[in-house]
């Protein structure tokens, strides 16, 4: 308890035992000028500076608790600022159109390189007399580790054979084996992915391409057959000591074209190059799409359209997230508005516990002023010769406007109601929104996906309008369909 204000100039604590010793030495000087008088009604000096002191100090915390209450009150009933929940919506909707100026001229620039790529295919597929999807693979990877791996496994397995023709035995075999490996599978995949898928060749106004691919795949096939017939027979009788070994090896071949069938490892590694080369043509073949040059225009057609399709779901993901960025705001809102419907209870929680703690401290320091005074009168009239003054018998009174806090709490019942039904208003007002808002995501969705539709429509009548007139994309009767009438 803070008691500091000091009696007759003094710094001491009215608590305190200086304090309490310097009433008393008051109490004797007086006693022995016979003060106060026997007659006397009012209280002595030292008396009502007691009284003095210990409503100064009851004064000073009075008016720091009332001043505290103010501070709260003021802050209870300020006027709760405007949140503004009527116009979100017509906000949301600006945000929104916005958002469409914005992204349209990047997305009819999407839309214009579809239908470029669209034409495109649509014409390729009119010359050539398509009407199927392309098949392709997605990622050539595989297919590259496949090659790589193909080389490997015919390397090690031609290498052990190999090994009596060289030299340096397994290492040298292992060499000569990578040579005929590489030339195995590029063979193989050059006759797969040129010769082989131009058979099929079918453009209007190139019939001949058909029978220069036939041709051309006669010819490479016929390269690896003699390719690994010739290797067969080096095999069989190559040896570290033979010299002019090709000269040995086209003799051999011509006295005994068929020896090789009669040696396991001979038969073994001409086998083998032919079967590595036949899986090279075939990735050759499986590179792309079978048909010559459809592959790379329809890639570029859906690549087109993905990166469409990409750009439209960014446009959602944005709509979507001002649409949240909103819900999130006024979730915000109503969590504010929430917390200040609460603090006029929490006003009143704290007028009363400023209230009881004025109490208790008035009471305490009520107890003190009064022993304080107690102790002056008993020391006076222990020692002083005549008779006491009759108004030592009674306890001095202390204004009971001193002993007592207002809160007023009744005073601004009416600023507090007011503010309560202003809040609750708010609040009222923010749920409702937040629950068209809601409701509101579904609809703008539908209406973005109806923007893409329309704006899809209109940049297509344009370009028919640019086009006019059309020129034929049909050749003996056959039309292409595009790749969405298809889908």
């Amino acid at each position: 308890m803070n008691l500091k204000i000091g009696f007759k100039n003094s710094e001491d604590n009215i608590d305190s035992e200086e304090y309490l010793e310097r009433v008393r030495t008051d109490a004797r000087y007086d006693s022995g000028n016979e003060r106060p008088p026997s007659n006397a009604e009012e209280l002595s000096m030292t008396e009502q500076g007691i009284l003095n002191d210990g409503l100064r100090i009851l004064r000073f915390e009075k008016n720091q608790a009332e001043q505290r209450i103010a501070e709260k009150r003021d802050k209870t009933i300020t006027r709760i600022e405007d949140i503004d929940v009527e116009h979100v919506t017509n906000r949301l909707n600006a945000s929104i159109l916005d958002l469409k100026q914005t992204e349209q001229p990047h997305l009819e620039e999407l839309i214009r390189e579809r239908d470029q790529r669209q034409a495109s295919l649509d014409q390729f597929k009119s010359e050539h007399r398509i009407s199927r999807m392309a098949d392709y693979p997605e990622n050539r990877l595989w297919s590259v580790a496949m090659l790589v791996i193909m080389i490997i496994v015919e390397s090690v397995l031609n290498a052990n054979m190999l090994a009596k023709t060289s030299l340096y035995g397994l290492i040298g075999g292992w060499a000569e084996a990578i040579f005929i490996s590489l030339a195995n599978i590029f063979a193989g995949f050059f006759t797969g992915f040129i010769p082989f898928r131009y058979i099929g060749f079918n453009k209007i106004r190139k019939p001949q391409t058909s029978k220069i691919a036939k041709t051309a795949f006669i010819s490479c096939s016929a390269f690896i057959l003699i390719f690994n017939f010739i290797f067969a027979h080096y095999r069989l009788v190559g040896t570290p000591e033979t010299t002019n070994i090709v000269g040995a090896t086209l003799n051999h071949i011509v006295s005994n074209p068929l020896a090789i069938f009669l040696d396991i490892k001979s038969f073994a590694l001409f086998v083998v190059g032919l079967v590595f080369s036949g899986l090279a043509g075939w990735k050759g073949y499986d590179w792309d799409d079978p048909y010559p040059g459809y592959g790379k225009v329809y890639k570029k057609w859906d690549n087109s359209k993905q990166a469409l399709l990409k750009a439209e779901d960014m446009v959602r993901k944005k709509c979507k997230s001002i649409v949240e960025e909103k819900i999130k705001r006024l979730g915000k809102d109503r969590k504010i508005v929430k917390a200040e419907l609460q603090r006029p209870d929490s006003f009143i929680e704290d007028c009363e516990m400023e209230k009881k703690h004025f109490e208790r401290f008035a009471s305490c320091l009520e107890a003190r002023m009064l022993h304080l005074v107690s102790a002056y009168r008993d020391t006076n009239r222990e020692l002083r010769k005549t008779q006491a003054p009759a108004y030592f018998n009674t306890p001095p009174a202390i204004p009971t406007e001193d002993l007592q806090l207002q809160c007023e709490v009744p005073h601004f019942r009416n600023e507090i109601e007011k503010r309560e039904t202003i809040a609750t208003r708010m609040l009222e007002g923010i749920d409702s929104t937040l629950k068209q808002l809601v409701e509101l995501e579904s609809q703008i969705m539908s209406e973005m996906t109806e923007f893409f539709s329309k704006l899809d429509t209109e940049i297509r009548e344009e370009e028919w309008k640019e086009q006019q007139p059309q020129n034929e994309n049909s050749t003996d009767g056959y039309t292409g369909k595009s790749e969405e009438e298809e889908s």
